[in-house]
């Protein structure tokens, strides 16, 4: 079995993160995957701090400012989504490959998410 959650995690307030992860770790079978994408906040925050004032690059910093439920509430570097993803269980980490949806968008040619296979 397998639980997919793309672009989520930031929208949520960390509590709540901490206890779906959880949930989808206590809900998976032994070898089960979940697979999740979440915004780069290093690979964002660089471009942005070399100058790179694109619209696009703030929307995924903060989210979109056009409807409150867009924001985001919290950022992850891949060091900081794998502790959470350990402190719930998980222990195995493989990268996954982009999907269809914003898990594969590019800028300048730089995947902007962090893509993890989680296998429990």
């Amino acid at each position: 079995d397998e639980f997919y959650a793309s672009h989520v995690l930031e929208h949520l307030d960390v509590p709540d993160v901490c206890v779906l992860i959880q949930r989808m770790y206590k809900g998976l079978v032994t070898g089960g995957k979940l697979i999740i994408s979440v915004p780069d906040l290093q690979k964002v925050c660089r471009f942005i701090a070399e100058g790179n004032e694109d619209e696009i690059l703030m929307m995924w910093l903060y989210g979109s400012y056009r409807d409150e439920l867009m924001s985001h509430r919290w950022g992850y570097t891949e060091k900081t989504l794998k502790k959470l993803l350990s402190d719930a269980g998980f222990n195995k980490f493989n990268y996954s490959e982009p999907q269809d949806d914003d898990s594969g968008f590019k800028f300048h040619g730089i995947l902007l998410s962090i893509n993890l296979e989680c296998i429990k």
